[in-house]
């Protein structure tokens, strides 16, 4: 409590100095306009078009009134840091009923004197703050009708009247506190429901992933990501809820993809859903797609342009040239068993939730992730959550691979120490790489929770 008082006694000494700093500048202001001749009534650009009023005059008339409400808003502030000062001293255990009562009677003499400067004040808001805040003291001492005659909304305006601006509180008051009320309330509906949305997440990734995927993956054998596709699919089958949560599998063959030339966008339905074998046997398991999950980062800069490649087709052609390098080292993997994962072709670009929030036990179930390494990619927070995936995964059960495809440096033209850079290489990727991923950048920072929702992967 001694902070809370030591805040307090700074907060209303300073508010003490912007009050008399407004008083003072007002005053000035007054007196310097005594000497000041109105503006020539005859000079056209000084005269108010309606009554004929010298605009200047208007200017020092609105002057005076701005720095009128400074003092206005600094003694409502002021009463309410007295009244705080009054509930510290009345708190049980260091009870001053003494000193209570005095700060409270400060609090009333501050919120009075700033109704008493509403006198002719223009703003209906800083009119209304003040008698909201000189009947809230008054409130606080237990004079309950003349406060609710000082924030009573139903009163009627009276434009003849000195007394209490009924009209003025229900313009000032009303609207203001009502539209932050709602704004308020919007504000919390979209928190609430946002909070909702990540439990049935987390309560989904914990049903699927802990009782069907993961004992799979515990089990392991050469088989091990066959069996995960098919525990994954006739979890879906079997629980209409999170087959709405939950996207399903997809990829696209490889001799497919080869053809295409370019990125293809979700919309063309070129992606092809897995489906299960009729039969489960060993054979047929032995058949089965072997799944490469590619991870990249979107480098097209044209916003009216809605692939994530750029003119020359770069991440499409180092797609191409990972599969060859990857080939290269695993000729086992057969070219027409090969699939790609790519989200732009597989995930439903026009409506992604699902596909999103799936990326974990997607990503789970391809057999090898290619992360096309270029700059900027360690910095964006979609990359990053990717790699995160696959490196608790490859650590948890060492059943997947993990590659980067990357620059590669030679000398040319026989000269040492001169690097091309323009020659991509494949390598293993080290899973010890701290990932952060509040340090990364979104292009769309409203996707940061849904980010760092995927961080929680299911595993952990």
């Amino acid at each position: 409590m001694k902070k809370a008082r030591r805040l307090l006694e700074a907060a209303i000494e300073q508010q003490t100095e912007r009050i008399s700093l407004a008083k003072t500048i007002a005053e000035a202001w007054d007196a310097s306009q005594v000497q000041v001749p109105l503006a020539d009534k005859h000079c056209e650009n000084n005269l108010n078009a309606v009554d004929g009023t010298s605009v200047s005059a208007i200017d020092r008339i609105r002057k005076r009134h701005t720095f009128r409400a400074w003092q206005i808003i600094g003694l409502s502030r002021l009463s309410l840091c007295y009244t705080a000062m009054a509930q510290l001293a009345r708190l049980e255990y260091m009870y001053r009923p003494v000193e209570a009562e005095d700060n409270q009677k400060k609090a009333i003499q501050a919120a009075h004197d700033a109704v008493l400067l509403c006198q002719g004040q223009q703003d209906s808001s800083v009119v209304a703050f003040a008698h909201f805040f000189y009947g809230r003291a008054l409130l606080a001492i237990g004079k309950k009708e003349e406060a609710l005659t000082h924030f009573d909304l139903q009163l009627k305006p009276d434009p003849t009247s000195s007394k209490l601006p009924g009209g003025i509180l229900v313009r000032g008051l009303e609207a203001q506190f009502i539209q932050r009320g709602n704004e308020t309330m919007e504000t919390a509906m979209v928190k609430t429901e946002a909070l909702r949305e990540g439990a049935r997440l987390r309560k989904g990734y914990r049903e699927l992933f802990q009782e069907k995927l993961r004992p799979v993956l515990m089990a392991g054998g050469a088989n091990c990501l066959q069996r995960l596709r098919r525990a994954y699919a006739k979890a879906l089958d079997q629980d209409a809820d999170k087959e709405r949560m939950f996207d399903r599998l997809k990829y696209v063959p490889y001799e497919e993809f080869r053809e295409w030339g370019r990125l293809r966008r979700s919309c063309e339905g070129l992606s092809t859903p897995y489906e299960p074998a009729a039969e489960q046997g060993e054979e047929n398991e032995e058949k089965g797609e072997y799944i490469i999950f590619f991870s990249y980062r979107w480098i097209n800069k044209d916003l009216d342009n809605r692939s994530p490649d750029d003119e020359a087709n770069t991440q499409y052609n180092r797609t191409l040239d990972a599969i060859q390098l990857f080939l290269s080292r695993h000729p086992e993997v057969g070219r027409r068993k090969l699939c790609i994962w790519m989200d732009f072709a597989c995930v439903n670009q026009d409506s992604p939730s699902s596909g999103v929030a799936a990326l974990p036990m997607i990503l789970a179930q391809c057999d090898a992730v290619i992360s096309l390494v270029g700059d900027q990619y360690h910095e964006r927070a979609w990359c990053s959550v990717e790699a995160l995936m696959i490196q608790t995964l490859k650590k948890a059960y060492g059943v997947h691979l993990w590659y980067e495809h990357v620059a590669g440096e030679h000398e040319v033209g026989g000269e040492a120490g001169v690097k091309d850079r323009k020659q991509w290489t494949l390598r293993e990727t080290r899973t010890d790489r701290d990932i952060n991923l509040a340090e990364k950048k979104l292009s769309v920072e409203s996707d940061r929770p849904r980010v760092m929702l995927l961080e929680i992967s299911p595993d952990r």
